[in-house]
């Protein structure tokens, strides 16, 4: 795929998407306050947007024999991810805005209630600026600092104790948030298996739920490179 290739290019004319579904992120952009380069969309994808999303969301998988995980690369992106594609963009910080494409990869998750996944940092090889979606259902995805300057990316821990506390970020249906910067690099995030959550004194009761990771490979990383790793290593530097 050349660097140059667009969203036309790649998903042919989106002129039929609404105005609500392209600009859904536009100047509605935070950064939380407690994890430096955390930022997310202040308001929810529309449900419109969404429900019209999440049957095509669903024919990734193959869920009745297990396949709960999907990865698409370059021109093989699924043509019903071009609104998300346009609105994870907005997403990206000023430094990143301009990169072209903005993402090339994507990779889809299908969790039961009660599944999640083990605390980490994403792969080195993808570039600053992952942006990741959540679809049908609420739960909690804990950060915990790790420090570093980036070499951490990769990094994965399971069953030990925690640098610091954790800080709780809730994920709706429909939100969307990037990981740049500290979030990127100096923080792990992970989902903790557990059928509710509580936060903020809100318990949530977990229900299945869809994520959608929007990423950029580094130059001279070949999604060859990426599928060549172990599905559980796959498994645990996902989302």
């Amino acid at each position: 795929m050349s660097p140059n290739t667009t969203l036309q290019e790649l998903f042919g004319d989106i002129s039929d998407l609404s105005d609500e579904e392209c600009d859904e992120s536009s100047g509605h952009v935070i950064e939380h306050p407690q994890i430096r380069g955390l930022l997310q969309l202040s308001n929810p994808l529309s449900p419109d947007l969404t429900q019209s999303l999440v049957p095509l969301l669903h024919t990734l998988f193959d869920v009745q024999n297990g396949a709960n995980q999907a990865m698409r690369f370059g021109a093989n992106l699924p043509p019903f991810l071009a609104p998300l594609l346009s609105i994870g963009a907005t997403l990206l910080p000023p430094h990143l805005s301009q990169r072209t494409p903005a993402f090339d990869s994507m990779i889809a998750n299908y969790y039961q209630p009660g599944q999640g996944i083990c605390s980490h940092v994403d792969l080195a090889r993808f570039e600053d600026g992952v942006v990741v979606f959540s679809f049908i259902s609420a739960l909690v995805m804990d950060f915990t600092y790790v420090g570093g300057d980036g070499a951490t990316a990769g990094y994965t821990r399971a069953n030990e104790p925690s640098l610091l506390d954790s800080v709780p970020v809730l994920l709706e249906s429909g939100s969307g948030i990037c990981l740049t910067g500290e979030a990127r690099f100096k923080w792990a995030h992970g989902i903790a298996e557990r059928q509710q959550d509580l936060f903020e004194g809100m318990r949530i009761q977990r229900k299945q739920r869809i994520s959608i990771t929007l990423r950029k490979l580094k130059p001279n990383q070949s999604d060859t490179a990426v599928y060549s790793m172990s599905d559980s290593v796959v498994r645990d530097a996902e989302h």
